[in-house]
């Protein structure tokens, strides 16, 4: 009786393994992408450590925070929350995502989105032994529009071959913005196998008459967002190993408690950015590992960023909210979420409070903390479930369809 059982539990065992194996093999031929690599590569690889922060910006009145629609990976729509009038619209398109909202410095009733078109070779790898396996791809124009919330319109600003963030307006309708191209990127492990990313961000502009001309040649591996002080541009970022200025630049961890969030002198009117030996010295030490998504304005002495306190499990970055002072050299106040890994970019807005959104457990809820008051409030809350429904009813504007 002993000898039958020992039997069918060897029986067993070998079953179990070789079901292993197969599955290990499985993963190895099919390179199926987690969800972090689906998001990094079709949104874009300025977002390449922080694949779960989702899509943000807010000013004094309004909230924009960015959301999986459902349908194709990679598909995103905006969600855009007025806390003056408690009303919501969404930005989206049938076939298309839309993301990275910025609101308008001037107008604060515009707003600034992106319009992708996801593909499947952003987040599929092709196997190949040259850089000439993505020679027939035709890569989508990515498009960046302007729309007006009270009047529910939006219109093209400009479209180009390459990813699009961080648009700023500079006066005489000039338009600040960073690019990055795609480009074949091998797995290190296996270098045949390949998938398209973008790299190598730089800041560009597109002048009054629509021309668009290229105002740096750092290639940034990755750039954080941008905030425009007025004579100067505040972000996190690496520098690519190939770029002119990789020197000057601290690698991969910060040491000795210097973050890596940088100031880097700009002239709008000039359109020139100056890059030196000074330019990539960071502006805090605060004994952080990594910071990122800065957010300044140039009348208060106040720099708010997401900063990791630590890394786990190499499951991503586990994060809080860190309100610094310049004047006073000292952290003056730090928000933890309710996940290490739930938060968006926090802003900086005009009336000096800080707005941020957490998405968690399928709930986006938007936040708003008063330095006068010191009091955290939470604003709005809002579901998954229920924005996938308004966009099935209305409640949107479509962005790029009549």
């Amino acid at each position: 009786m002993m000898r039958k059982f020992l039997t069918i539990m060897g029986m067993i065992g070998v079953i179990l393994t070789l079901s292993l194996i197969s599955a290990f093999m499985l993963t190895l031929f099919l390179e199926v992408p987690s969800v972090k690599q689906i998001v990094e590569n079709v949104v874009g690889h300025n977002e390449r450590d922080d694949a779960f922060i989702q899509p943000f910006d807010a000013n004094d009145r309004y909230y924009a925070h960015g959301f999986p629609s459902g349908g194709p990976p990679g598909l995103y729509s905006v969600i855009v929350y007025d806390a003056k009038l408690d009303k919501s619209i969404i930005l989206a398109n049938h076939s298309k995502g839309v993301t990275r909202p910025r609101f308008s410095s001037i107008e604060d009733n515009v707003i600034y989105v992106v319009l992708y078109k996801p593909q499947k070779e952003f987040y599929e790898y092709r196997k190949c032994d040259g850089e000439d396996c993505y020679d027939d791809f035709e890569l989508e124009n990515w498009e960046l529009f302007k729309c007006n919330i009270q009047e529910s319109t939006c219109s093209q600003v400009f479209e180009i071959k390459k990813s699009i963030s961080n648009p700023i307006e500079l006066g005489n309708g000039r338009l600040l913005f960073v690019a990055s191209a795609p480009h074949a990127a091998g797995d290190p492990f296996s270098p045949n196998i390949k998938r398209l990313q973008f790299s190598g961000n730089d800041f560009y502009i597109r002048e009054k008459g629509g021309e668009i001309k290229q105002i740096s040649d750092a290639d940034f591996h990755s750039l954080s967002r941008v905030s425009f002080t007025g004579n100067s541009l505040v972000f996190s970022g690496d520098l690519s190993g190939t770029s002119p200025y990789r020197d000057f630049e601290i690698r991969g961890y910060a040491p000795d408690g210097e973050s890596k969030i940088y100031k880097i002198p700009f002239d709008s009117f000039q359109e020139k950015i100056e890059f030196n030996k000074d330019s990539f010295v960071p502006i805090l030490k605060i004994g952080n590992r990594y910071d990122t998504k800065p957010s300044m304005i140039s009348d208060l002495p106040l720099i708010v960023f997401l900063s990791a306190v630590s890394y786990k499990d190499k499951r991503g970055w586990n994060y809080e909210i860190i309100l610094y002072d310049f004047e006073k050299k000292k952290i003056i106040k730090r928000l933890k979420p309710k996940s290490p890994q739930s938060f968006s970019s926090p802003i900086l807005t005009k009336k000096g409070t800080v707005r941020y959104g957490e998405f968690y457990r399928g709930i986006i809820s938007l936040h708003e903390f008063d330095m006068i008051t010191s009091k955290q409030r939470l604003v709005k809350s809002i579901s998954l479930v229920e924005l996938q429904e308004k966009l099935k009813t209305g409640h949107k504007l479509f962005v790029g369809e009549k």
